[in-house]
């Protein structure tokens, strides 16, 4: 008798345990269709019928502060589209979610995912790495590829090539040769993560899209406003005469950036982020005409972010 309550208290420690567990999500992901929304993905529970719902919750780093919770689905669903992506400012988020019991109790919040974040310029597309916490290193993602949609109804059907994960990292920009042949093309990245065994059909299961990027004719007039990119036709007509008295030369670079503004921008601070957005370099406008030695900057996509009359006004180069 003594042995069987004791077995009968050790499948209540566990089950209790199982119910506390946070879930995890699967992937993140722009929406299947137009890639206009980001789609929070999850695995149901075998034991769904012991949970009432779902709560999301998001943070844009350098930006909030903390975790807020931005939607809820029912426990019938296992993934949710949340309306807080446009195919004009997109900011770098991460998800979180937990699932609340029916007895109005949340279990542990998950590990947050970190969806990729297009922007072209010039020619060159550049993406934020896939990330997620606590991983070990980049492996987890096998691979990111770059796919173009030449003209309307083409469906990103020109694949422009793929990348390999390594432990280091991935490569995160490409150079599109063949820009100026499609000017009114779009551009999509793929990143091929573990399979997610939901349980409706849904294709590319297996791949988290970023959000679409079209080339502009201003398609330099780049703005960053609160960590937001922003590169609006009308946004950007605003600040055009300021904007193209601000030149970086040449790009791709191999040691030496020559700069060029406005005399107006003299004395106006000036910041290089690296694609993680670490700050390498920070400095003021001492000339019209001057230059920076790029030599210790390491092989990839930099933004170039200069403050002029409150406006912070950014440009991407390539070191070489």
């Amino acid at each position: 008798m003594k042995n069987y309550t004791q077995f009968k208290l050790l499948l209540a420690f566990l089950s209790l345990s199982l119910y506390s567990t946070s879930q995890e999500i699967c992937l993140v992901t722009a929406d299947f269709n137009e890639a206009t929304k980001y789609q929070v993905m999850w695995e149901r529970p075998a034991d769904a019928n012991l949970y009432d719902s779902v709560f999301i919750y998001r943070k844009r780093p350098f930006y909030d502060l903390f975790y807020a919770k931005i939607g809820s689905v029912a426990m019938e669903a296992d993934s949710t589209v949340i309306t807080d992506m446009s195919s004009n400012t997109i900011v770098k988020s991460q998800y979180k979610i937990a699932f609340l019991k029916l007895d109005g109790t949340l279990t542990p919040r998950s590990e947050w995912h970190q969806p990729m974040v297009l922007n072209y310029s010039g020619g060159t597309l550049f993406w934020t790495l896939y990330a997620k916490e606590n991983q070990v290193d980049e492996t987890w993602v096998a691979s990111y590829s770059a796919y173009r949609e030449d003209f309307f109804g083409n469906t990103f059907s020109t694949f422009l090539g793929t990348w390999a994960t390594q432990a280091s990292g991935s490569i995160d920009y490409y150079f599109d040769s063949q820009a100026t042949t499609f000017p009114t093309a779009r551009y999509q990245i793929e990143a091929e993560v573990g399979d997610c065994e939901i349980s409706y059909e849904r294709v590319n299961i297996h791949t988290s899209r970023s959000n679409i990027k079209q080339q502009f004719p201003n398609e330099d007039s780049t703005v960053v406003i609160n960590d937001e990119v922003t590169e609006d036709p009308e946004l950007s007509a605003g600040i055009e005469e300021q904007e193209i008295n601000f030149f970086i030369s040449p790009n791709p670079l191999n040691s030496f950036m020559n700069i060029l503004v406005h005399p107006t921008m003299l004395g106006d601070e000036y910041i290089i982020c690296d694609a993680a957005g670490k700050i390498v370099y920070r400095s003021r406008v001492e000339g019209i005409q001057s230059s920076i030695d790029t030599r210790e900057l390491q092989k990839g996509t930099y933004f170039f972010t200069l403050k002029s009359n409150e406006l912070l006004l950014s440009k991407v180069f390539i070191k070489n």
